[in-house]
């Protein structure tokens, strides 16, 4: 036969939870170990907060004028703080900074540095790399960046590659065609990786035969964003 509880027995259930939600948002805001940190309220209890705005695509606007509002740093969750200050930089980034990554960089797929969370892993694969970004390096790699910027600078100002102009706008002292940055930055940074990467750029400066990538990555970032 069931058991059924009795009215008590579901009245003392329901207070122990809620002593339960009571401890845990008390502990939360005034004994955690962030909790002298300002923030939003919710954010200190949970990282709902953070997926909603991953979710709505506009956690970065979120956290813009979350420090505007509470200063350079701001508690963005139960257990992460964000902090706008360059001083910052080396503390938390430097070869030997007292911090580790957070795990959430085990959803970037991949064997890079970037994802790399156990120090040894990292120092290993950055010694490997190192070998990649030294002087002599960059320097090889300038041509090519320059050959990418240039096609770019081309482009902006509503011309072929073999400078035929476009449009009468492009006349010698006259303004181009308005432009949104935001694409155009992503351009002239795809364009130099193909050749850096590949030896051929994307050409997506002057055709849009390769622009599908855009949002396919902007969909990648926001599904690993909410993830993480």
């Amino acid at each position: 036969h069931w058991q059924f509880l009795t009215s008590t027995a579901i009245m003392d259930l329901l207070g122990c939870v809620v002593i339960t939600v009571a401890g845990y948002i008390i502990y939360q805001v005034w004994f955690h170990p962030l909790s002298s940190y300002p923030g939003p309220f919710v954010a200190k209890l949970t990282n709902l907060y953070s997926v909603v705005h991953a979710i709505r695509g506009d956690r970065h606007e979120d956290l813009y004028h979350l420090h505007q509002r509470y200063g350079p740093v701001v508690r963005v969750g139960p257990q992460r703080v964000s902090i706008l200050d360059a001083k910052a930089l080396e503390p938390i980034y430097g070869f030997h900074a007292n911090v580790q990554k957070a795990k959430s960089y085990n959803i970037f797929y991949g064997v890079s540095i970037f994802n790399a969370i156990d120090r040894t892993v990292h120092a290993r694969k950055r010694r490997v790399m190192s070998h990649a970004f030294s002087s002599q390096a960059l320097r090889g790699m300038e041509p090519h960046i320059l050959s990418a910027i240039r096609g770019w600078c081309a482009a902006l100002g509503d011309q072929h590659p073999d400078k035929q102009v476009l449009s009468a706008c492009s006349r010698p002292g006259s303004w181009s065609r308005p432009k949104n940055m935001v694409h155009w930055s992503a351009c002239v940074v795809f364009d130099a990786l193909g050749e850096i990467c590949f030896g051929k750029t994307f050409n997506t400066s002057f055709s849009d035969a390769n622009h599908f990538f855009f949002p396919l990555m902007a969909l990648n970032l926001r599904i690993m964003n909410i993830c993480g």
